[in-house]
């Protein structure tokens, strides 16, 4: 990794809610992928809201990001949340220092607890890095929808990634020719 390091932007994630869980968390990351620091480290998996009030409590996980961050063992702090937008825009109002945050955005998420209607605008107005997820609604909008078009719904609202998701290597260029068209096509429109 040291060879390679200026040249890879390298994230983690904590399931950890205490200080000092996620602290060791964060240390054997560092350690397996042998490097001082990450450039994203992330809450992940953020579900209820007990959760939250666990993260924010004395003692809690966001008192290792912080600490992480000022002592340079990663460069941006975020959060992952893959069920409820109620419980993202819970730790939205708990803090507003983020760098990033990831949430599912697909085709079918404005019918039901959206993401995208409640926690994007909150995100884009914050300046934070959005990533999305879960674009194919864990393939369940495959049996509707082809793959380059709810790719490419999911790259139409302001976001700046989204993680693919796939459980096999088949197919795999299929969606980075459908990504790098997306980029292309956005880099046009801004232009």
């Amino acid at each position: 990794m040291a060879s390679a390091r200026s040249k890879v932007f390298l994230t983690t994630k904590s399931t950890k809610r205490t200080r000092q869980e996620a602290e060791a968390e964060l240390h054997l990351s560092l350690k397996r992928l042998k490097t001082d620091y990450v450039d994203l480290w992330q809450i992940h998996g953020v579900s209820e809201r007990e959760e939250v009030d666990q993260i924010f409590a004395p003692a809690g996980a966001m008192e290792a990001f912080e600490a992480a961050k000022k002592a340079g063992k990663c460069r941006f702090i975020g959060f992952t949340g893959h069920r409820d937008p109620h419980v993202h825009l819970a730790m939205l109002r708990a803090y507003d220092r983020y760098d990033t945050i990831l949430m599912p955005l697909h085709a079918a998420d404005p019918a039901y607890l959206s993401f995208e209607k409640l926690v994007l605008p909150v995100a884009v107005e914050r300046g934070m890095g959005i990533q999305g997820m879960k674009n194919f609604a864990n393939a369940r909008l495959l049996a509707a929808m082809s793959a380059r078009d709810c790719l490419s719904y999911v790259l139409s609202p302001p976001i700046h990634c989204t993680a693919i998701g796939k459980r096999r290597v088949f197919g795999i260029h299929e969606y980075v020719i459908i990504q790098l068209s997306a980029a292309k096509t956005a880099h046009a429109t801004s232009l």
